[in-house]
């Protein structure tokens, strides 16, 4: 399966995670198997030219839809992740990741992932920064 779109519910309007996690049975929208229905972890690789998009817009959007439980931004040129885990319909809980050696935790699928792990092949373009 190519690269899956997100429906945002009541609106016209699809998004393209870079990554997304569904647990279950995947609930698609129609034959052509490329929009997930219910997501419940979505990931944004953030860039110079999409990190204010991903965080502000992007990220409204995700938060309308009932399935997702956390979303996770993850720069691209530092040492950074933000993870957003829904508390309730309205409340989100933050947190932010900036140590090589710490374990990102994701709840909702009971997943951890050494952040290392994930900057693993990442060379960074500022002098001093963590490889």
């Amino acid at each position: 399966m190519g690269a899956l779109r997100v429906r945002i519910p009541r609106t016209k309007k699809y998004t393209y995670p870079d990554l997304s996690i569904a647990c279950g049975e995947l609930e698609l929208e129609d034959t052509e198997q490329d929009t997930l229905m219910n997501p419940m972890v979505l990931f944004e690789i953030l860039s110079p030219s999409t990190g204010d998009f991903d965080r502000g817009e992007k990220f409204l959007l995700y938060r309308t839809v009932a399935s997702v439980k956390e979303c996770v931004m993850v720069s691209q040129d530092r040492v950074l992740i933000e993870r957003f885990h829904r508390e309730n319909e309205k409340n989100w809980r933050f947190e932010t990741i900036s140590d090589l050696d710490a374990v990102l935790q994701l709840e909702s699928v009971q997943v951890e992932i050494p952040v290392r792990d994930i900057y693993a092949r990442v060379e960074f373009a500022i002098l001093g920064s963590p490889r």
